[in-house]
């Protein structure tokens, strides 16, 4: 120790006096006094302040503290790690920031947690390996991975490349894996562990070493990071960009939203809100397309569901209704609230038709049918301009009406009323533009009157010859008075008074056509003769025509004219025209005759019959039985066995219920399930539930008694009992099990000290006694401390060797087979097949393999001792006297009173036993000791000279200046502080930079923990920090800050000196479609780049995500970053 300045603090006087000056300077605490050096302070120290690491959570003297700011020019080194807030910089900006996806969280004890924003999925943690095998190269996964390309390795906590021609490959079949390749194989006894995501229902995307998560938050919004993925939900093989898939029918309970596949809430629960889904193949922020919108306005969820179709041509447009459906069923086209089940509305801007039927319907059905019950009103009502029927297909009509009604009255079938008494338009219009008869009327298939395409009507015949052709008598009304003449036109009629008949030209010449029976027919006059006379003027010649047989038998004899008919329907019989026998005109029935009434008979199905026609086809069919209709039944082939007609029960269906004793059969279509004793019956639905009455019956699982509970025999449980009361066990008190717990709140009698073999259930251990009264009780008590065991600590090896695998105990372990190993702090695990085992032959501790070398060895382990009970009172401590306590009560502690008794203390304390001084004076130090024992520490040193400091409490030293202290490294001007100190600085320690581990005394040494009220400012960096799970070597440009480079180093790997470039955005558009970027550097090599997007690590490789060619990067196709993605970069530049 005479390299050491030597501190302490006089007792007497409480100022601080030195004992030695040399070039290191050193304040040792420990004890809540100074003391000299410790020699385990290394070469490179140049100021040692001891404390205890730990002090600052456990409250217990230790601690370094510096109020105001702590400034070092030089690495700070915190082997255990830094506790304090490090969340902001000397500028008051974050130290840490949170990038995309990221949220960066400081709690009062200055702990930061750093967490992502993406939940989706379950992020899995798993140690594959605690300890790999020798070469061994494959390892399954416990869980299946959502992305396979996606999963992070770590050897010995070093991230591992993946890759065919990297480390590893992770792989899917035929299961889950790992497999490492060629050099990346680890080495025996690593500890290997993966990072991936499972539980999410994504399994693509790409990227490697990052997250495998398939969404990525950015703010409140949530999308896919692979824009091609398909989402499932309820599916695991989803078709389409979004699939939802529930095993449940809608149709079951359409008030229950659990039996839909999908379902839109409004959050809030009140009236006049509204529930919908927008539609739009548009970027722009307000650009709905469509929309279906259900607006509430009643209880009960009660509301219009609304259809909306866009057709404005601006973003910020708002489409406009187009279909609604009402909460009383009604359907609106363009309109808000039809007044009927269907209303369409066109507006004059449409400029469309209102209702278009497109029927392909090559069949019998209609395009359009209205069947109305209405006995006042008409099935159709159609007002406005018009209303055109236009026939487009052939062979058809463009207007048929017909009626199908046998009832006798007035009424005509067709009605066309002019009704208004000022109309001066035509009311019916029959236009022909081809070669058709404008009109037809027909009797039956009988047609009596035509019009043809000339205009000539025939009446009685379908071919007029002139404009009017009558087939047949004419019967003419008789007039009382001749009409009047008109111009252009002649008229015929007959005379009331003489029954003639008359013709009266456009002049008003009257001649009476019947005078030329008498005088003569006249040669001017209209004739109908057989054949041309040729000497009329006016002749017609009559001519037969369809259906017509002129037969003339000559001069003074007959002209017959006859009709033709059809002979398989007519016959003629006594000059009579009658219909055939085969002709049907009447029906016989089970009761009575239907006779045609106005041509037909109507065929009327009774009850369970239907009847329909077809053309020719009459159709007679069963209606299908119910409990309120009679028809046709068809029998389930579940239930029914239907064989040569017969019905029979099928063999599945219950007829009888067979019992321990005896059979029970049906009654009524039931059977009575009744409950004996202790035995409850329950029915709901298809279900018949047995319970037992446990008021009656005990039954152990799940029950509870309260009461008294005797069992006779053996009693079983399987599960967990409460007994409230007594239990009492008549059996085999041997043969009670319990697979459960078992509580006996009223307590147990009987013994409990055996077991089922027979050996003791409670058994002491060392300096413990049990024993057991007769009442069951049992008594365990504390043996006398007679040869307790001691719990001893020792250190086998501060910094081990390397390749040494034995190491030697101090002592001898009471149990060898319970000595506790640390390595470094970790607790190894003993027995031959893991680290270590005790070698009791030679008292050591044999590892398997050997420590690393450098590592801190610990031992811990109990050692018999010979130690009595201490004498003296509860509130005193005896020392060991010849490995006895209580041997000697003259030596004590008294803990309420902090004294210390010695009853007899004799000897120099003065010297050692070689003769030397015990305590030896320094510069300016004189020592006296007097004949009582006193010693006496005086500083010779003159006022002013060494007084800076001094002491009126104990552990602590004042100042009125500034403190420096000075190692041998630093020179400052004597005998003040180094000038370049500054004004602002109150206590200043000297060194050299980069002094650590050499052998150089520049480093200043913390013992404990250190404390810093104020900021903190590293102005090399921080050198080492430590921490529960691993160490960041951090060397030294500057205090981290946002956009900082920061330099890695190792012992072994100079590469790793580069600097490293972090978070830099390669410049390049983002538009989706451009996939080149470039970075400010080229990287070393095409390994050492780390490129997200969006926070997710992208594959390097021609067939992965990107390729990297000097400082320019080329996405795969596909891959082009979006406007709104974020690019980050990590490498080493080659420069």
């Amino acid at each position: 120790m005479a390299d050491f300045t030597k501190l302490f603090v006089n007792s007497k006087t409480g100022q601080v006096e030195s004992i030695g000056a040399t070039k290191i300077t050193a304040l040792d605490m420990r004890g809540n006094k100074f003391r000299l050096g410790t020699p385990e302070i290394a070469d490179d120290a140049n100021f040692f302040v001891s404390g205890a690491i730990g002090s600052k959570i456990n409250s217990k003297f230790g601690l370094g503290v510096f109020g105001g700011d702590l400034v070092v020019s030089g690495a700070i080194v915190a082997e255990t790690g830094f506790s304090g807030s490090l969340t902001r910089l000397t500028d008051g900006s974050s130290y840490i920031i949170g990038g995309s996806n990221i949220n960066v969280v400081s709690s009062s004890n200055g702990a930061v947690t750093i967490s992502t924003l993406i939940t989706v999925g379950a992020t899995v943690k798993e140690a594959v390996s605690k300890e790999s095998g020798p070469l061994t190269a494959s390892y399954a996964l416990q869980n299946t991975p959502d992305n396979i390309n996606n999963v992070q390795v770590y050897v010995n906590g070093l991230l591992r490349l993946s890759g065919s021609d990297s480390d590893y490959t992770a792989t899917l079949s035929p299961t889950a894996s790992i497999v490492f390749t060629g050099p990346g194989v680890p080495q025996s006894g690593s500890i290997i562990q993966a990072v991936y995501v499972t539980g999410s229902s994504d399994s693509g995307g790409s990227g490697g070493g990052g997250s495998s998560d398939s969404w990525q938050r950015a703010g409140t919004t949530v999308r896919l990071v692979n824009i091609d993925d398909l989402v499932g939900i309820g599916t695991a093989s989803p078709e389409a960009k979004l699939e939802v898939s529930k095993t449940v029918d809608p149709n079951g309970d359409l008030n229950d939203p659990t039996d839909y596949q999908l379902v839109l809430r409004h959050g809030a629960q009140t009236n006049n809100k509204s529930a919908g889904i927008g539609f739009t193949v548009e970027t722009a922020s307000e650009n709905i397309g469509a929309a279906i919108i259900h607006n509430r306005d009643g209880n009960f969820s009660q509301g219009n569901l609304e259809f909306y179709t866009k057709n404005a041509t601006t973003d910020g447009g708002d489409p406009a209704l187009a279909v609604t459906i009402t909460n009383e069923q009604r359907v609106g086209i363009g309109v808000s609230n039809p007044a009927a089940k269907l209303e369409v509305e066109v507006a004059d801007t449409d400029n469309l038709a209102g209702v278009l039927i497109d029927s392909d319907e090559t069949g019998g059905h209609y395009a359009l049918e209205v069947d109305a019950e209405s006995t006042s009103n008409p099935a159709a009502y159609i007002h406005g301009f018009g209303t055109l029927l236009e026939q487009d297909i052939t062979s058809g009509y463009g207007l048929k009406v017909t009626r199908d009604i046998a009832e006798g009255g007035s009424n005509p079938l067709t009605i066309i009323h002019d009704d208004n008494t000022s109309n001066t338009q035509t009311t019916l219009q029959v236009r022909q533009d081809g070669t058709g008869d404008i009109l037809n009327l027909l009797t039956g298939s009988v047609e009596v009157l035509t019009v043809n395409d000339e205009g000539q009507v025939g009446v009685g015949t379908e071919a007029p010859v002139s404009k009017l052709t009558v087939e047949g008598v004419i019967s003419l009304d008789e007039l009382g008075a001749a009409p009047g003449a008109t111009s252009g036109y002649g008229k015929v009629y007959v005379k009331s008074a003489d029954s003639k008949l008359y013709f009266k030209n456009d002049a008003g010449t009257e001649f009476d056509l019947t005078a030329a029976a008498s005088s003569g027919a006249p040669t001017d006059a209209t004739y109908v003769v057989l054949s041309a006379n040729g000497t009329l003027t006016d002749e017609r010649v009559i001519t037969q025509g369809d259906g017509i047989s002129i037969q003339d038998a000559g001069a003074g004899s007959s002209l017959t004219i006859s009709s033709s008919i059809n002979s398989d329907d007519f016959a003629f019989s006594s000059g009579h025209l009658n219909l055939k026998d085969t002709v049907v005109k009447s029906a016989g029935t089970d009761s009575g005759t239907a006779t045609p009434s106005a041509h037909s008979v109507t065929f009327e199905g009774g009850e369970g019959i239907d009847t329909s026609a077809s053309g020719a086809t009459i159709t007679i069919a069963g209606e299908d039985a119910s409990t309120s209709n009679k028809g046709i039944a068809s029998f389930a082939t579940a239930d029914f066995n239907v064989a040569a007609g017969a019905v029979s029960l099928d063999d599945d269906v219950l007829k009888d219920v067979v019992t321990d004793s005896g059979t029970a059969g049906g009654n009524t279509h039931a059977v009575t399930f009744t409950g004996g004793t202790g035995i409850n019956t329950a029915g709901a639905g298809s279900t018949v539930t047995l319970t037992i009455d446990d008021g009656v019956v005990a039954t152990i699982s799940g029950s509870n008694f309260e009461g008294d509970v005797g069992v006779d025999g053996i009693l079983s449980v399987d599960g967990d009992a409460t007994v409230l009361g007594n239990l009492y066990l008549s059996g085999n008190v041997s043969a009670f099990k319990a697979t459960g717990s078992v509580e006996f709140n009223a307590g147990l009698s009987g013994s409990l000290t055996h077991l089922s073999d027979g050996t003791s259930y409670l058994l002491a251990g060392r300096n413990v006694t049990i024993a057991s009264a007769s009442n069951g009780q049992v008594t365990i008590n504390a043996s006398p401390l007679n040869n307790a065991a001691e719990m001893h600590k020792e250190m086998l090896s501060r910094e081990s060797g390397d390749g040494v695998t034995d190491y030697t105990l101090q002592n001898t372990p009471s149990d060898g087979l319970q000595v506790q190993v640390y390595v470094n702090g970790l607790l190894m695990l003993s027995g031959s097949p893991y680290d270590y085992t005790y070698d009791s032959s030679n008292n050591q501790i044999d590892f398997e393999a050997a420590p690393i070398s450098g590592s801190a060895i610990q031992a811990i382990y109990t050692i018999t001792g010979t130690q009595e009970a201490p004498a003296g009172n509860n509130t005193e401590i005896q020392f060991n006297d010849f490995g006895n306590f209580g041997g000697d009560s003259a030596f004590t502690f008294n803990k309420t009173t902090n004294a210390m008794t010695v009853t007899s203390l004799s000897g120099a304390l003065t010297r050692l036993s070689d003769g030397k001084s015990y305590i030896a004076a320094g510069t300016d130090i004189t020592i006296a000791s007097a004949s009582n024992g006193q010693i006496t520490i005086s500083s010779t040193a003159t006022a002013g000279a060494s007084d800076f400091f001094d002491s009126t409490t104990a552990g602590s030293m004042f100042t009125t200046g500034s403190v420096a202290f000075v190692g041998a490294q630093s020179s400052p001007a004597a005998p003040d502080a180094p000038s370049d100190v500054g004004n602002d600085v109150f206590f200043f320690v000297s060194g050299s930079i980069g002094s650590q581990g050499t052998s150089i005394t520049g480093s200043s040494l913390f013992g404990g923990d250190l404390i810093v009220s104020g900021n903190f400012n590293a102005k090399k960096g921080i050198g080492t920090l430590a921490t529960a799970t691993s160490v960041i070597h951090v060397s030294a440009s500057a205090a981290p800050s946002n956009g900082s480079i920061l330099v890695a180093k190792t012992a072994t790997e100079a590469v790793w000196q580069q600097a490293i470039v972090f978070g830099e955005a390669p410049s390049g558009t983002k538009n989706g479609t451009n996939v080149q970027f470039n970075l400010a550097g080229a990287p070393i090599n095409n390994t050492d780049l780390m490129l997200f997007v969006n926070g997710l690590l992208q594959l390097s490789g021609a067939s992965s995500d990107y390729t990297l060619t000097g400082s320019e990067i080329n996405f795969g196709p596909g891959l082009a970053p979006l406007s709104e993605d974020i690019l980050t970069a990590i490498y080493r530049p080659s420069a």
